[in-house]
């Protein structure tokens, strides 16, 4: 049986998804400068705002933790049916020769 070869697309997707878990993590460090500095001037007063803190943060993270996600899932699959389409092209070529 010949060894299955992933495509390359699959690694752009693996890429693609580490590049928004970067830009996620540099949007973390955004956010916590911009409630760090809202707390330093003494216009928000944590205990009363978590609401806001945590909903700030989800606002301007989620989206690209969601595609992160999404990227990979689809890099998974893509894998995933190409080893299908290998196994079933492998099967075919030997059934043609019999």
């Amino acid at each position: 049986m010949k060894v299955v070869k992933t495509p390359s697309s699959v690694y752009v997707l693996y890429a693609l998804a580490i590049v928004f878990l970067c830009i996620a993590t540099f949007e973390i460090f955004g956010c916590y400068s911009d409630i760090r500095s809202l707390i330093d001037s003494n216009d928000l007063i944590v205990s009363e705002n978590m609401t806001f803190i945590i909903s700030y943060y989800l606002d301007h993270v989620s989206v690209y933790f969601g595609i992160a996600f999404l990227l990979y899932a689809a890099g998974v699959i893509s894998a995933k049916l190409n080893e299908v389409h290998q196994v079933v092209y492998q099967m075919a070529e030997k059934s043609k020769d019999k």
